[in-house]
């Protein structure tokens, strides 16, 4: 391994956090819900059309974001 942190460790969660804390930032039309181990993208818009869109917006800058940080 070449970079990380040991699982079990006590820093784990608050580094974990600090690493992933702006991804909220990347996806500027939707709202980014971070829970313990699970992200919401929450998108609304007039159609459903512009819903759908926009969702598959979000999910290619988000795809981006993880791509940059070495997430898989």
């Amino acid at each position: 391994m070449t970079y990380g942190v040991p699982q079990g460790s006590i820093l784990g969660p608050l580094l974990f956090l600090r690493y992933i804390n702006d991804i909220q930032n990347c996806v500027p039309n939707a709202t980014v819900k971070l829970f313990g181990d699970d992200t919401n993208i929450i998108c609304t818009w007039k159609t459903l059309l512009e819903v759908f869109d926009k969702a598959n917006n979000s999910i290619i800058l988000l795809y981006d974001w993880f791509c940059a940080n070495d997430l898989a």
